[in-house]
């Protein structure tokens, strides 16, 4: 992925999210810290939304394939009979 140019944004956050993270970083690498955490979360979503597509097109094809099996057994003698 490119990276593109920083562009400064301004967001509300918890004072016991802020507390928990200069327990972590120092307060100059706060930006850096929140942008790291944004792309994990970030990346996580979109392979959640992907494997969600993917889940969904495979029990399409799995439906299709069921039902193709019906009819074939349908044509099928039975020896028993």
């Amino acid at each position: 992925m490119e990276r593109k140019r920083k562009v400064p944004a301004s967001v509300t956050v918890a004072g016991e999210v802020i507390e928990g993270v200069n327990l972590l970083v120092p307060a100059k690498q706060r930006s850096r810290f929140f942008e790291a955490a944004l792309r994990r979360e970030l990346r996580r979503l979109l392979r959640q939304a992907r494997n969600a597509q993917d889940l969904a097109i495979l029990n399409e094809r799995t439906a299709r394939l069921d039902r193709e099996t019906d009819d074939l057994l349908k044509l099928q003698a039975d020896p028993f009979e």
